[in-house]
């Protein structure tokens, strides 16, 4: 049912890259991915380099394992907002899956440096260090974080943050009221369910 609907949104409304996006995010969850990067792509030709899309499209670059190609639309991000957050994370991941961990070591770092008060961005670069057993910086990014978050459960739990994967997640926000929040250590399970993941200002009536 969401992706008919989805479909038909796209039908009265296919001009507004938010409403690609959205059928897009729709269509991935369904298990479309070919779909979902053909309404991305249209997406693209409404508003080319549209930070959003770049950024879900690159996602599912990664869910698919096109890890060149998601490095190229975080790049564009980049290009765009250099202090993009998500974008900066995206980086990493991208670079470490392709073997380049000094490069993804170099991403987590600006991603720190450039939002030092980002509970995200600490823990990711502290389980980048957990993962190549680099125990004295991960410790050092750890205590840091502890010092600035006492409360926060992923720290002060464990001593350590919480046990993740170390890949970035195909998973996105819905509508203007959810934010997506991406860090190295979100899970990249196949998505299910009818609400999309996909981050979209659109106005969604698939829930």
């Amino acid at each position: 049912k969401a992706v008919a609907e989805a479909k038909a949104l796209v039908q009265r409304s296919g001009s507004d890259p938010a409403v690609r996006n959205l059928a897009a995010g729709v269509l991935a969850t369904a298990g479309q991915p070919a779909a979902a990067r053909e309404q991305f792509n249209e997406a693209l030709k409404l508003k080319p380099n549209d930070p959003q899309t770049l950024l879900n499209l690159a996602r599912l670059d990664l869910a698919e394992g096109k890890t060149v190609d998601a490095e190229a639309s975080f790049r564009k991000l980049l290009e765009a907002d250099p202090k993009n957050l998500l974008g900066t994370l995206g980086m990493a991941v991208a670079a470490s899956a392709q073997g380049n961990q000094k490069e993804a070591e170099k991403f987590l770092q600006k991603a720190v440096a450039d939002h030092p008060e980002s509970v995200d961005a600490q823990l990711a670069l502290a389980q980048f260090y957990l993962g190549t057993r680099d125990y004295g910086k991960a410790r050092a990014v750890i205590d840091t974080a502890g010092k600035k978050w006492p409360d926060n459960a992923a720290i002060s739990s464990t001593g350590r943050p919480a046990p993740h994967n170390t890949t970035l997640s195909p998973t996105f926000a819905s509508g203007k009221s959810r934010r997506s929040t991406v860090i190295m250590s979100m899970d990249t399970r196949p998505m299910s369910g009818t609400r999309t993941p996909y981050a979209s200002n659109a106005p969604s009536t698939l829930a």
